[in-house]
């Protein structure tokens, strides 16, 4: 709740309303990875994921490279990759 300055993670979909935990694992990957402030949705991510999966996808996957928030851009982005051959671009933030 706001009011607690707390947000707790309760779903996690894809864009047809599924669960998805490869949703999760990409929030978790930018939440984790970034280097600036996180907010209140970054600590929600962070703390809804089991620690085995946290612990798992921080072994498997790497931050390659980091894009900062801007104010143009209106997004954050982190570019990890899994086994150095399968990179992935999370981006955080508006879609236009």
């Amino acid at each position: 709740t706001l009011t607690q300055d707390k947000i707790v993670l309760e779903n996690h979909t894809d864009i047809s309303g599924k669960t998805s935990e490869r949703v999760l694992h990409s929030a978790w990957l930018n939440s984790h990875y970034q280097t600036g402030l996180k907010n209140l949705l970054d600590t929600a991510v962070l703390e809804g994921t089991d620690e085995e999966s946290a612990r798992s996808l921080a072994s498997r996957w790497q931050k390659i490279d980091e894009i900062p928030f801007d104010f143009e851009r209106r997004r954050m982005s982190v570019v990890v990759a899994e086994n150095t051959e399968h990179h992935q671009l999370v981006c955080k933030g508006a879609l236009q």
